[in-house]
């Protein structure tokens, strides 16, 4: 006798997912052991006793129905091995899906969007793979840039520091670390050619990630540390003695404020820029000195030893022999008049 059973992978869909709300609502049929396979988030929902798991329906009406779409390409698996469906994951998928493989704790997903999304701010970063160095002439303040040259600058780096926030908001670990080695890199060495992009809305954002503020240690060795998502721009004014210089008597709830926090760094910013400025010139003026002192020394060297071989000279030359050139060019030529000439040319 026949068997009537259907084979496995031309079961019906057994659960309906219900993304968006009103008119843009849309419902997809899916298949509950896909979902709790793909996901812990969904094993949970459609187990024994949940409220979905005896409706059959999950609905997200908060959620764009087509990143549902784009995500379900990698839960689906009549869509394994189905040359038609484009699977990989660039950086525009990458930022859509996030929060999707995040939320539903897709965890080798999340580590492939984080690859991917910490490849982005090394390309956005201009940083060459063989030296591990930013591109200091596309980054330096320059008069003669061009319009268009200085927008793409601005907007490059506000797209590291917003996948700077992402990473943060999304655990999203090679991102974040490869973001923060920029902002380090521009917050330090290169700050003087860099520090136009540290405008008040970036340090705005960057505060908030490195809030909030704890002291530690007792009375005498009080220090404040950063339990952010992000220390890196703490760790900057740290080192350069914000905490010291700005925060000094502030109160402790003041110290947890994006509002009171972002002028004070904003300001110290400048001043430390000014500062580097200052002492630039003076390393400048300092090496110009050093130089011309080493020119004066080179100088007297030669005047000495041209002396010396003149007065060899005037030694070993006879004093007829003067008297010899007086007569032939009808002139006065005494051995005086010679050193007198030699000491004026030099």
């Amino acid at each position: 006798m026949r068997s009537t059973q259907k084979s496995i992978r031309y079961q019906t869909p057994d659960v309906i997912v219900a993304v968006g709300q009103g008119e843009a609502m849309q419902e997809f049929e899916c298949y509950k052991v896909a979902l709790s396979f793909a996901s812990p988030y969904f094993d949970t929902m459609l187990s024994a006793g949940m409220a979905e798991a005896n409706s059959n329906r999950i609905e997200f009406p908060d959620k764009d129905p087509e990143e549902w779409k784009l995500l379900y390409q990698f839960i689906d698996p009549s869509m394994i091995g189905d040359i038609n469906h484009n699977r990989s994951i660039d950086g525009v998928v990458a930022i859509k899906l996030t929060p999707w493989f995040h939320e539903f704790q897709m965890d080798s997903f999340v580590q492939t969007c984080d690859g991917v999304l910490s490849k982005k701010v090394r390309f956005l970063s201009k940083k060459t793979l063989a030296k591990n160095e930013c591109d200091v002439d596309f980054w330096a303040m320059s008069l003669g840039r061009s319009e268009s040259e200085s927008t793409l600058r601005n907007q490059s780096f506000g797209s590291i520091i917003e996948l700077l926030q992402f990473a943060c908001q999304y655990g999203l670990e090679k991102t974040r670390l490869e973001a923060e080695e920029v902002i380090k890199l521009f917050g330090e060495s290169l700050l003087s050619g860099t520090r136009d992009l540290f405008t008040v809305e970036v340090v705005r954002a960057l505060v908030q990630l490195f809030l909030p503020l704890e002291e530690s240690g007792d009375s005498k060795s009080r220090r404040l540390v950063s339990r952010g998502s992000s220390t890196i721009y703490w760790e900057l004014l740290s080192h350069r003695g914000f905490e010291d210089r700005c925060l000094a008597g502030l109160p402790h709830e003041a110290l947890c404020k994006t509002e009171v926090l972002t002028p004070l760094a904003y300001n110290f910013m400048q001043l430390v820029v000014k500062e580097a400025d200052s002492e630039e010139k003076d390393r400048e003026l300092r090496r110009i000195k050093a130089s011309l002192n080493c020119k004066e020394a080179e100088l007297k060297q030669i005047r000495k030893s041209t002396q010396s071989i003149i007065n060899e000279l005037a030694t070993q030359w006879p004093d007829n022999l003067y008297q010899r050139l007086a007569i032939h060019n009808g002139t006065n030529i005494t051995r005086a008049n010679v050193e007198t000439s030699f000491e004026n040319v030099m």
